[in-house]
């Protein structure tokens, strides 16, 4: 899973807050004599929290499935009489990303007030399939330019068609439902609320709260059943989060992972680093098979009443408790209690097996981003960038959490064709020098871009990389030897510049005797016994020098003694033999000191050019 530093983290954390009482800590009333207190949060440290059963958005998804179930959209009479919007909200596609802008108005309005909430979303929804009709997705996340300040983030479920995974706990009756007519395979709305929330600093929340909202899709709902009948004590907050005390192994459904001590005390080991899903939540998802759902538990008798229950006598249950985050100063939880293991058995006794199962359930989803704005909200290229850059993001890490190992990964495409797009490459940083640039060693190169630094005629080392032909090298590099003459096609081609038909940094050389006869022009030794040229007598030497001529001449340049033939600076292996001689490589480009001197002579003939002759590796 992906790592974030836990300072990263906490800053992330503070922006959203649960509804808990004012106190500095939370006391939870005890089962027999187990007691524990949680402890505050740290400063800069709140949990993140989740709207999805809050009465706003219950009543607000009771109204958008009312007025969403119906054969097809309504026409502008229906409209009236419903009393639904009238304006046509303005819709653009940027990239990946739609954005809806109510410029008259429609978006500017309560959105904390369930009606007016709903009006919204519906809206939203409706201009977007209106000017995307050939657009079918499954979820519609919708992020926005403003803060709504009294909501955070939900998922409003409008369909399932899965049986076995609790839903008719979840709050909406039945377990199989479907509120959207019109052939729309819309299961669900995620409101992330403002993308501010959840850049830089904050990109761990971001993906925290988007496993969360997403995981919503499935999970969680689900009974068991225990020694007393069916139970729903995994259950936490609005039975529909895992509860604080079930060993949850960090997912982002909540519950905590516990360390059974053996002694009939628990302690969390919750980390930042880890907002991922269970077993149990891949297999509810319908992204791992029944058999790899390992037994789990949870910890009774140590505080805590039914899920549906959030209060007694003024206290919080402490089964809704957020997970303990741990890390920037908030210490871990302690607690004593009875383990109760439970086994994926025990929740098929109670719901079912999940039907359709792995292998049968889908495993490809598809997801419209849509950006809302008010009237008066600024959007730019940057805004675009950062919602799309959260999109990848959000998808990458669900993609990746949703596995189960060994199984196979499930596909969420939020394209906004529809299309699977193929998977952006790591931006790598930028590591040195890139192909052209000036070096005086390979360290000062780029390694993702370029392969060696070498020497030209010009006096000036270059970062560069191997060549076959110019189609090889960038548009405006030409593909030159490094060793002039006819035997040229035995040693490495180089990208280097090109500056009309011409490289940058290199000079003609004469010809060379194939047994290596004299020196080409700029007193460039010859492939052969020639080889061994004094840089300090403005000598050029060929990169490698030909082992199948005469013997290689010490070449006591200045950088000779240095350099030899022999580079720790060239990983890739640029010095084909070893042994002193004059400089190869890049160590002591260029040879200071020494007007003209140069540490390697690289030819370029105009017709090679011209031709695009293609080298023959031996």
């Amino acid at each position: 899973m992906r790592r974030v530093h836990p300072l990263a983290a906490a800053a992330a954390l503070s922006t959203l807050a649960l509804a808990l009482p004012a106190k500095p800590c939370f006391a939870a009333p005890a089962e027999g004599s187990a007691t524990f207190t949680l402890p505050p949060a740290p400063p800069g440290l709140r949990p993140y929290r989740d709207d999805t059963r809050s009465p706003v958005v219950t009543e607000a998804g009771r109204l958008l499935r009312d007025k969403l179930w119906r054969p097809a959209p309504p026409d502008e009479a229906t409209r009236r009489e419903l009393k639904l919007p009238m304006g046509r909200l303005v819709n653009e596609d940027h990239g990946n990303i739609t954005v809806v802008r109510g410029d008259n108005g429609e978006l500017d309005v309560n959105w904390e007030d369930p009606q007016q909430l709903q009006d919204a979303l519906l809206s939203i929804i409706e201009s977007f399939y209106r000017n995307h009709p050939n657009r079918n997705p499954h979820f519609i996340t919708v992020v926005t330019t403003f803060q709504v300040q009294s909501l955070a983030a939900f998922y409003m479920p409008l369909a399932n068609d899965v049986r076995g995974i609790g839903y008719q706990h979840s709050g909406q009756g039945d377990e199989v439902f479907n509120y959207v007519g019109g052939g729309l395979a819309l299961d669900g709305i995620i409101f992330m609320n403002s993308f501010r929330g959840y850049s830089g600093v904050y990109a761990p929340l971001g993906r925290l709260t988007f496993n969360q909202e997403l995981g919503h899709r499935w999970g969680a709902h689900v009974a068991f059943q225990g020694r007393r009948g069916e139970s729903l004590d995994l259950l936490g907050r609005d039975c529909s989060h895992w509860s604080f005390f079930m060993d949850a192994d960090n997912s982002a459904m909540e519950g905590n992972q516990w360390i059974d001590n053996g002694d009939g005390t628990y302690r969390t080991d919750n980390s930042y680093y880890e907002f991922g899903f269970n077993q149990l939540d891949r297999y509810l998802m319908g992204f791992a098979p029944a058999e790899a759902v390992r037994p789990f538990f949870y910890i009774s008798g140590a505080g805590g009443w039914s899920c549906s229950q959030t209060y007694r006598n003024g206290e919080l249950n402490p089964s809704h408790y957020p997970p303990i985050f741990g890390g920037a100063g908030q210490d871990q939880v302690e607690v004593s209690g009875t383990r109760v293991d439970v086994s994926l058995d025990d929740v098929i006794a109670a719901e079912g097996r999940r039907d359709p199962e792995y292998g049968i359930a889908r495993n490809v989803w598809s997801m419209a981003v849509i950006l809302a704005a008010r009237r008066n909200d600024t959007i730019n290229d940057r805004t675009i960038q950062t919602v799309d850059d959260l999109r990848l993001e959000w998808e990458h890490q669900w993609e990746e959490d949703a596995t189960e190992p060994g199984y196979e990964s499930p596909d969420l495409i939020t394209s906004v064709d529809g299309s699977n797009e193929p998977p952006e490459p790591p931006v790598e940083p930028d590591t040195g020098a890139g192909l052209g640039e000036s070096c005086l060693a390979f360290e000062d190169c780029n390694p993702n871009e370029t392969e060696r630094c070498v020497g030209t005629n010009a006096g000036v080392g270059v970062c560069t990389k191997t060549c076959d032909a110019p189609a090889d090298c960038p548009t405006d590099f030409c593909c030159v030897p490094s060793v002039p003459g006819p035997r040229q096609d035995r040693y490495d081609w180089y990208c280097l510049r090109k500056t009309g038909d011409v490289c940058e940094d290199t000079a003609p050389v004469g010809p060379v005797d194939e047994d290596g006869g004299e020196g080409g022009a700029n007193g460039a030794g010859g492939a052969g016994g020639g080889a061994g040229g004094r840089s300090g007598e403005g000598g050029s030497l060929p990169l490698f020098p030909d082992t199948d001529g005469g013997p290689v001449g010490p070449g006591p340049g200045p950088a000779g003694d240095d350099a030899g033939l022999t580079n720790e600076n060239d990983p890739q292996g640029a010095v084909k033999q070893s042994g002193g001689g004059g400089s190869a490589g890049c160590q002591g480009v260029p040879a200071r000191g020494v007007p003209g001197a140069s540490l390697v002579g690289l030819a370029l003939a105009a017709g090679l050019v011209a031709s695009g002759r293609r080298r023959r590796r031996r």
